[in-house]
């Protein structure tokens, strides 16, 4: 009831079998040498659609000043941002490719708000690269391999990559994150990062967030401020380990 128009056009695409786009994704290529120019990496999947219609997400409550933060790092985005945006690439794909794969359900809903709310005419990334194995550690990781890392992320994850002997940056600074709903500790949180920040040169820093959607927005902030900042996910757990996330693509 609260979302008319979006239900009518999911209805309309519910029924086209060639529903899809032809966005171009960024190659390994073209990202890394995006990401050498500074420009930050915010992702966006099902749960940010989900917290766009109203509704709540893995790690969040609906939150009416979290759709709000959504809405603006998409409306925002063009080719002169700060940053880049990443979607799933199964919005290049029709109807009856992603019933193949039995994912239609799954992503007929991005695809019908990318339809409505997301700019066309400009690339994206795929976001689940970070999900396929290696890909952080072969393609981003090296990228920053000099540079000071902040890693804003939840109390397990933490410990998780501190003993983690293989761990690229042992002097990472750690600031620790809530799990779940962390617009109550919104200003706490960038309290911490400010007061870490100050020590830091901004050109020879680089933040790492994987706290859900309320780090996307903080990196949206920080990037206007000129701080680089890499939506790292659910990488985080195992990136630098023999674990695996890539069967839940």
């Amino acid at each position: 009831m609260k979302h008319p128009f979006y239900v009518i056009v999911y209805g309309i695409g519910y029924f086209a079998k060639d529903f899809s786009f032809n966005v171009h994704f960024y190659s390994a290529l073209e990202l890394t040498e995006a990401l050498k120019a500074g420009k930050s990496l915010i992702r966006f999947g099902d749960g940010e659609i989900n917290l766009m219609l109203d509704l709540r997400n893995h790690y969040h409550s609906f939150d009416p000043t979290l759709k709000k933060m959504m809405n603006c790092i998409v409306s925002n985005y063009s080719e002169q941002s700060s940053y880049i945006l990443s979607v799933p690439k199964f919005i290049n794909m029709s109807n009856e490719e992603l019933k193949r794969i039995n994912r239609f359900n799954v992503w007929l809903p991005l695809k019908t708000m990318f339809l409505l709310r997301f700019p066309k005419n400009i690339a994206y990334m795929d976001a689940h690269n970070f999900y396929y194995d290696n890909y952080f550690e072969t393609v981003i990781a090296p990228i920053f391999k000099e540079k000071k890392v902040v890693f804003i992320t939840n109390k397990d994850t933490i410990q998780k990559q501190v003993h983690n002997q293989h761990f690229l940056w042992p002097n990472a600074i750690m600031v620790e994150a809530p799990a779940s709903d962390a617009i109550k500790q919104y200003d706490d949180l960038t309290f911490k990062i400010d007061s870490v920040l100050k020590q830091l040169d901004s050109k020879e820093t680089v933040l790492f967030f994987a706290f859900g959607p309320v780090g996307k927005y903080i990196q949206y902030i920080y990037a206007q401020k000129g701080y680089q900042s890499i939506d790292v996910g659910r990488a985080a757990e195992i990136m630098f380990t023999d674990d695996s996330i890539e069967h839940v693509i």
